[in-house]
């Protein structure tokens, strides 16, 4: 009996984000012009540079915050959380950005030079034609989201010609990181805050339908294990308890884990952060060169802000 009700269910919620992606259900009607970006606020203040770059027929907003060139420097790249896919727990988002991403509130505190990069149909960007629920429901670590953000990057660093990536992903986007940075042809670092690295562990955990069409890191985390990689976790997180993330960390004994005791999944994350920023740990896997520069740049920086 329960079976039954599951697979009705299931098939209750694909009737339903097939109309929503058909504009067949929902309230509010659409225009052709995109809405404001939730997050646009917050650049706005931070002067940063908006950008709307294609990629695999979608289109990404990007946010850039450079106090330097980047030309042969580590550039840091922020990829955002999964934002608000569901109404109230049962109802797809009919945009599922949020209006003030934490992780931008960390590019605020980098030094630079920092980017952020938004996924396909968020960040005003909903009402395209391609943009349905699945996008950021189901399937919000898909391939054609991995491929098209991977591209998106090959632009930026075509753009700004950096000898290196930073790869900093925060919630679902760490997961995103990863996906993203198995192939890239640069050298790539990841840090990840509070992600669900065990994407079925964590669906496990809260009880949530399994993601189908989503890519799940300890699925196989082989394939990233020559990836540099640090992974920082909240100690009272409840939304991704450090628990759910053991399967994959516990397969990759090279990765860095620190568990951070004054963080949630929200709060509580701007001072680690600024101390990491600091001490800036993946220069040791970066190439020799751009070790003895970042070093210089952490000295000035922690000599500014003492």
């Amino acid at each position: 009996m329960i079976g039954l009700q599951h697979t009705l269910y299931l098939r209750r919620l694909s009737l339903r984000l097939a109309l929503l992606g058909l504009g067949l259900i929902g309230t509010g009607a659409t225009t052709a012009c995109a809405p404001l970006p939730r997050s646009a606020p917050i650049a706005r203040d931070a002067a940063w540079t908006v950008s709307t770059l294609e990629a695999r027929g979608m289109r990404l907003r990007s946010y850039a915050q450079f106090t330097r060139a980047a030309r042969g420097e580590l550039l840091h790249v922020y990829l955002g959380g999964d934002g608000r896919p569901w109404l109230k727990g049962r109802y797809p988002a009919r945009d599922p950005s949020v209006r003030h991403p934490l992780v931008l509130d960390l590019m605020r505190l980098d030094p630079g030079p920092a980017i952020y990069l938004g996924r396909p149909c968020y960040h005003g960007l909903a009402a395209q034609a391609y943009c349905r629920p699945l996008l950021w429901t189901m399937q919000r670590y898909s391939e054609p989201i991995i491929d098209a953000m991977r591209d998106a990057l090959r632009q930026l660093v075509a753009r700004w010609q950096p000898r290196a990536v930073l790869l900093v992903g925060y919630s679902g986007g760490g997961v995103l990181a990863l996906a993203i940075a198995e192939q890239m042809t640069l050298p790539v670092y990841v840090v990840t805050l509070g992600s669900n690295l065990d994407v079925r562990a964590w669906t496990d955990y809260h009880g949530y339908l399994p993601l189908a069409g989503s890519r799940d890191p300890a699925h196989s985390p082989a394939r990233y294990a020559s990836l540099p990689q640090l992974h920082l976790q909240g100690a009272r997180d409840a939304a991704v308890p450090p628990a759910t993330t053991v399967r994959y960390t516990a397969a990759l004994p090279n990765s860095a884990v620190r568990v951070l005791q004054e963080a949630d999944h929200r709060c509580c994350w701007s001072a680690p952060w600024q101390r990491l920023l600091r001490e800036r740990p993946w220069l040791s896997r970066l190439p020799g060169d751009m070790r003895a520069r970042g070093r210089t740049l952490s000295a000035a920086v922690q000599a500014v802000r003492s």
